[in-house]
């Protein structure tokens, strides 16, 4: 019988992961609260479990003899330490699940070790809503602030506050968002956005690829292009702040997401840090940047395999989704064939019809393109998703 691969989460995340887990011989066992969850109908052993039942999936786990677990969900990153810290399966790292979960703990732990991040305040309690307050309605008067819950991934919750009558709604944005209670309130940091995608073995960050972001306008991380075309001196820093922060949070194995920020200065500060693939069709986007294959050497490290790859190439690409600043509902989708023969896109997918209700947390698509460098690429995303957006009629 070939060896079973735990995915904690059914969300359609876990799809490209679980493809390549079966392509590779392993098969495929699925814990999530829903039967009849995204990828249910694509594994080979189904269990219906609820996601915070940490003694259920580990009694699950021990039945089914699995050799990993993994996630490429964020939630789900708790129950997957658990488990391969309780059957002593190949980890992250020891007791890393509260740092990368938690940003207020992350945060501090980036404090302690020296590592370069915005300044932050935690709100938990009233004294020290009111502590933070008396500091934002001084220091707005010379720089914005970003409020976001501290347990949610990506841009859920998190609002710009650029004058202190903003303020309280931020924060009540924030902690609705935010399922332990806690808020980040953190300084603003004027510049460029940057994503780094690293890869540990045995301790030490064995690769990292530097993305260029494309954010939103409500601040959500829509797009990246590599390479980033950094400054060789400003890349360089941005890549010991990235190992830095991986070694104090003790992520010592796998993948990691690493949101950065480089001020105008050419100073890059740690935002955040997980501890799995990256979404945005990163591993795609890597491997056709590098030829580095993200999923399969994810897969290969849950399951103790050996980790071994070299880089092959160096191609500029870029990848955006399809996204909506504001909620609406779609009237009509003309035809965009067009436009497919005309851009000529590497990948592209399109999963949007008449009646589709838009959220601003949903993405409805993306669009990949190679180019002569990472500008040019990013310039085509950009360029499709606007000339697509004139063929949907919301």
């Amino acid at each position: 019988m070939s060896p079973i691969i735990m995915f904690i989460g059914g969300n359609h995340l876990q799809q490209p992961a679980i493809n390549e887990a079966r392509r590779r011989g392993l098969l495929v066992l699925v814990v999530d609260g829903r039967r009849d969850c995204a990828v249910a109908s694509s594994v080979d052993y189904m269990e219906c479990v609820s996601l915070t039942d940490l003694p259920s999936i580990e009694r699950i786990a021990r039945t089914y003899g699995i050799i990993g677990a993994l996630t490429l969900e964020e939630d789900t990153l708790p129950a997957v330490c658990h488990i391969n810290e309780m059957l002593k399966l190949p980890s992250q790292g020891t007791g890393i699940a509260q740092a990368v979960t938690d940003k207020a703990v992350m945060r501090q732990c980036l404090v302690n070790h020296q590592v370069s991040c915005p300044i932050f305040y935690k709100i938990e309690t009233e004294d020290e809503y009111g502590s933070a307050a008396d500091i934002i309605r001084e220091g707005i008067q010379h720089k914005p602030y970003i409020t976001k819950p501290s347990d949610r991934r990506g841009s859920i919750g998190t609002m710009k506050v650029e004058s202190f009558d903003q303020f309280d709604a931020a924060v009540q944005y924030a902690r609705k968002a935010a399922r332990n209670g806690k808020i980040l309130v953190e300084e603003f940091i004027e510049g460029e956005e940057y994503g780094a995608q690293g890869f540990s073995v045995d301790g030490e960050m064995a690769y990292c690829f530097v993305s260029h972001k494309t954010v939103s306008s409500n601040l959500r991380t829509i797009g990246h292009a590599f390479p980033a075309a950094l400054p060789e001196h400003q890349e360089i820093a941005v890549r010991e702040e990235c190992r830095k922060a991986l070694k104090c949070l003790g992520i010592k194995n796998g993948p990691s997401t690493i949101d950065i920020r480089v001020n105008q200065e050419g100073k890059p500060y740690i935002l955040e840090v997980g501890a799995r693939i990256g979404g945005t069709r990163l591993p795609q986007l890597i491997e056709l940047y590098s030829g580095f294959d993200y999923l399969g050497m994810t897969i290969s490290q849950s399951c103790g395999y050996k980790v071994t790859h070299a880089r092959q190439h160096h191609l500029p690409t870029a990848g955006l989704l399809l996204h909506y600043d504001r909620p609406g509902t779609v009237k009509r989708v003309n035809s965009y064939s067009y436009l497919l023969n005309q851009y000529r896109p590497i990948d592209y997918r399109i999963k949007i019809k008449q009646g589709t209700r838009l959220s601003v947390d949903e993405y409805y698509g993306y669009v990949i393109f190679t180019g002569d460098n990472a500008k040019s690429a990013e310039k085509q995303c950009a360029s499709f998703m606007q000339d697509v957006k004139k063929c949907i009629v919301v």
